[in-house]
């Protein structure tokens, strides 16, 4: 790509993206990810041939060693795993493996170093990020490879994502009556960005990618919404309730969607880099302004 046509892009985006993020609502914060969805930016997403068993997303022990019985469910499914099935049963696509492998704990301040370990990761931060917002509750990083350049049907195939929570500025638990961050309900919605969804546009749509979570808040099941939306970005059926358990409606067509503010794409906010991957990390901060970063630098700010 050209200095000039890389030029264009970024001024395309800055005017798709401007106006998109939402005020500041009082005592809540920011979640990690991406812009509000417009439909003239390219799709990323994972390639479906990965998502038949699942990706092994694996837990931080440091994570997994806190959760007691009593948070299991009836299958001994721990609060993350059942945020995974929560997933996996949005369509007819195994997004994840359950029960989810853990990983040993890893806390560095090199938002590089987690891609280049090879493992899709939940990660606690305990330092959190010097070029990352302290009022992000959490981020999901991506990286992925541009498919089909130049046309219309572009799109970001993902290789690498890893969500991280900021345990140094807030504190999570399973009960949110005890004056912290509801864990699961953090995990649920950073989970929509590790499979390609962005934020919602208006306060009135339900869905878990709303942009802010209160500390009384407890979402942990997907809304209609947020399962039509992995449909449309996968061109995928959706499930149905069976005597077995979810079977996919095989001769089902996605229900065409008539909302302007459907997250079904993460934005174009990443550039190309000479090694042809495109990297995003983009933070929603509590004041309501928006950060864009770009292979580790501050690109974009609104």
């Amino acid at each position: 790509m050209t200095t000039i046509a890389r030029g264009l892009v970024v001024i395309l985006m800055g005017l798709l993206t401007l106006n998109s993020c939402l005020k500041e609502e009082p005592n809540r914060q920011s979640s990690g990810g991406s812009s509000s969805f417009n439909s003239n930016t390219t799709p990323v997403r994972w390639s479906t041939g990965l998502l038949s068993s699942g990706l092994d997303l694996r837990i931080s022990t440091d994570i997994s060693d806190n959760f007691v019985g009593a948070d299991n469910d009836s299958s001994g499914r721990n609060p993350i795993e059942q945020m995974l099935k929560n997933w996996n049963e949005a369509s007819s696509l195994t997004f994840f493996q359950l029960p989810a492998n853990d990983i040993a704990n890893k806390d560095t301040g090199d938002l590089n170093s987690y891609k280049n370990d090879g493992v899709l990761g939940i990660y606690r931060s305990d330092n959190w990020f010097s070029n990352v917002s302290s009022q992000a509750l959490a981020i999901t990083q991506y990286f992925g490879y541009r498919r089909n350049v130049g046309s219309s049907s572009e799109y970001v195939e993902l290789f690498h994502a890893d969500i991280l929570l900021n345990y140094r500025d807030y504190s999570f638990s399973t009960d949110s009556t005890s004056g912290t961050y509801d864990l699961a309900s953090v995990v649920l919605h950073e989970l929509g960005h590790f499979v390609g969804l962005s934020h919602v546009n208006s306060y009135a749509t339900a869905s878990v990618m709303q942009p802010y979570l209160g500390m009384s808040d407890e979402v942990r099941s997907l809304f209609n919404y947020d399962r039509s939306s992995v449909q449309e970005l996968y061109g995928v059926s959706p499930l149905i309730a069976s005597p077995s358990g979810f079977q996919a409606i095989r001769s089902a067509s996605v229900v065409a969607d008539t909302q302007t503010d459907r997250p079904k794409k993460l934005p174009t906010s990443a550039r190309e880099l000479d090694s042809g991957e495109v990297h995003g990390v983009i933070e929603l901060k509590a004041d309501g302004e928006c950060r864009h970063y770009l292979n580790g630098h501050l690109h974009y700010a609104h």
